[in-house]
């Protein structure tokens, strides 16, 4: 694998559990008619077969840049739906003027994650995870040899770096005979693999003494509660948000203080995602952002959250873009005003 490949196969995540809570749709044309108002539609997490849209994003240690899924689609018939996906991967956003690099830093590649030193990238692809050095920010260079697939059993999704640096989280999917399904962590190099619990979605806490995930009801596709696991003596805790709903991609903020997180109403409500922090014991959750927001991080410093704007029922300009606000909701801005067509060659 090298950063010229595209992956047509494992076309880029452009929302996460906003494309779980979307139609199900191929090649840019509905299969069948749902509604996503009352999720009448099925379920397509974690690959998004609607490309276009910016998906998870990961803030670079220097905060002038920021990575993000994205994947460029183009009208080559002029028939006005998109037939053609090319350059998807990673891409490198500019976080003061929302600027788009002409070229990708990663063909390939989901749900990135930066070293603490902002060196080395991490990403999920067709099930493992990779690590690669990035030479240069700009332009965008990566040392094609120093691709390293740390997992080779099960399936496994959503890397996070410890913050020492010496660890990698990550969510495996399923349970088969070489292990159990859940939150897992492994060595940077990818030894010393250990199951820490179950659940999804892990987060470090700055301090690097725990581990954040999401845990799910009886039915795995409703995630409510989230589970806290401890490093030091391995213990757990769980952790009531207080909201009712479907509640995803728990992160800390970068004093520990908060935690935001991705929150929809479960089914039959209509599925309007948005984004809420709660205190780091759970209490007191606040909705902080717009309708119809998605996957985020943190500014290093803590000042900013960038997160997708996508709503598919009332698309807009700012639709599939990225987006910015203060960790308490206010001076909300769109980021990215990304045309595809004008890489179009």
């Amino acid at each position: 694998m090298n950063n010229t490949e595209t992956p047509y196969a494992t076309i880029l995540i452009a929302g996460l559990l906003l494309t779980a809570l979307s139609c199900n749709i191929t090649g840019g044309k509905e299969d069948e008619k749902c509604n996503p108002n009352t999720q009448d539609c099925e379920i397509t997490d974690p690959v998004n077969p609607e490309p276009g849209w910016f998906g998870a994003t990961a803030w670079h240690p220097d905060e002038e840049w920021i990575a993000a899924e994205h994947g460029v689609v183009f009208d080559t018939n002029d028939d006005g739906a998109p037939d053609s996906v090319a350059r998807s991967g990673i891409w490198l956003v500019n976080a003061t003027t929302g600027e788009v690099q002409d070229e990708p830093l990663l063909e390939w590649g989901h749900f990135p994650d930066w070293s603490p030193d902002g060196t080395q990238l991490v990403v999920h692809e067709g099930g493992h995870i990779y690590t690669l050095t990035v030479l240069s920010l700009d332009p965008p260079r990566i040392d094609t040899a120093s691709i390293r697939q740390l997992t080779t059993e099960g399936r496994n999704f959503y890397p996070d770096w410890s913050p020492d640096g010496e660890w990698i989280a990550y969510d495996r999917s399923i349970e088969d005979e070489t292990g159990p399904g859940g939150v897992w962590r492994m060595k940077q190099d990818g030894e010393e693999k250990e199951y820490i619990f179950g659940g999804a979605f892990p987060h470090w806490h700055p301090s690097g003494e725990q581990v954040i995930g999401a845990i799910g009801t009886s039915s795995t596709s409703v995630w409510k509660r989230f589970k806290i696991y401890t490093i030091l003596d391995g213990s757990t805790k769980i952790l009531d948000a207080t909201v009712d709903a479907d509640n995803r991609y728990p992160k800390y903020s970068v004093d520990g203080t908060q935690i935001a997180f991705v929150s929809a109403p479960p089914p039959p409500a209509p599925a309007v995602v948005s984004i809420w922090v709660m205190g780091a014991d759970g209490n007191d959750p606040q909705k902080i952002s717009p309708d119809w927001s998605g996957v985020f991080s943190w500014r290093p410093d803590g000042k900013q959250i960038v997160f997708l704007k996508y709503n598919p029922n009332e698309p807009d300009e700012g639709n599939g873009q990225l987006w910015l606000m203060d960790p308490d909701g206010t001076n909300v801005r769109q980021l990215t005003r990304f045309n595809p067509e004008s890489l179009k060659k």
